[in-house]
């Protein structure tokens, strides 16, 4: 599915900058763009972009969305935010490829607002599988950036996960849904974060779903539009005769 296959989406764009991102784009309507709510797409490795667009089709036409792509192509197809090397018993990761991912997300969500302008208090960040981690990554260091984070079939990074309740996350929003038969990511992962966030008072809706594995699906998708539609009301009706 392209851009192009939903009504509204901006065909694949490029940001600027040393380390770009390619993304794509469908606008607030109606009314003041800055006035509005942006939600930021993270698909896992070995996808792209266009893995999300049923979920960003769901979502509220009042909220800015935002679909991102990976830094990094897969030999043979997809793209990912940082290389894991799997073991037996857990995942290899190399925190400093982490870190490199969250300068090229930072710098993008830097730039967004001179792309599209959007109200800087309402970044909503919306992973699935490794974007989940990257948004969350994303989250817990920048907690001031971000309103609300949705992670789909994801986790914690190991190195990140809070041990102390945080005052700067009391205001965060979470949404952590995940399917029961997911062999790639146990849900133990996703129960693990859960239960660190609310330890650090944040504000967690947790969702769990029979016959689901890992990869995207229409019930989970439902689900996390409608957390984001609960948190991102319509604006008010101006009538143009008053």
């Amino acid at each position: 599915m392209s851009g192009s296959d939903l009504p509204g989406f901006s065909p694949l764009l490029r940001s600027a900058g040393e380390h770009p991102l390619h993304y794509r784009v469908r606008p607030a309507c109606p009314g003041p763009a800055a006035a509005r709510p942006l939600a930021l797409l993270l698909h896992g490795a070995g996808a792209d972009e266009s893995s999300l667009l049923p979920l960003a089709q769901r979502l509220p036409s009042h909220v800015h969305v935002v679909v991102v792509r990976a830094p990094r192509r897969m030999p043979r197809g997809g793209y990912f935010w940082y290389p894991v090397h799997f073991r037996r018993d857990d995942a290899e990761i190399n925190l400093q490829q982490v870190e490199w991912a969250q300068t090229r997300l930072l710098q993008f969500v830097e730039q967004l607002p001179r792309h599209c302008p959007f109200d800087l208090r309402q970044l909503y960040l919306l992973g699935f599988s490794q974007g989940g981690a990257v948004a969350s990554t994303f989250a817990l260091s920048h907690p001031g950036r971000v309103r609300g984070l949705a992670l789909l079939a994801s986790r914690l990074l190991s190195h990140l996960e809070p041990v102390a309740p945080r005052d700067d996350l009391a205001t965060l929003r979470l949404f952590i849904a995940h399917g029961r038969d997911d062999d790639v990511l146990p849900i133990e992962h996703a129960e693990r974060a859960a239960q660190a966030l609310r330890a650090c008072r944040a504000a967690v809706v947790w969702r769990s779903y029979d016959g689901v594995g890992h990869a995207p699906a229409g019930v989970m998708f439902d689900d996390t539009a409608a957390w984001l539609r609960g948190h991102c009301p319509p604006p008010a009706r101006v009538d143009a005769a008053a």
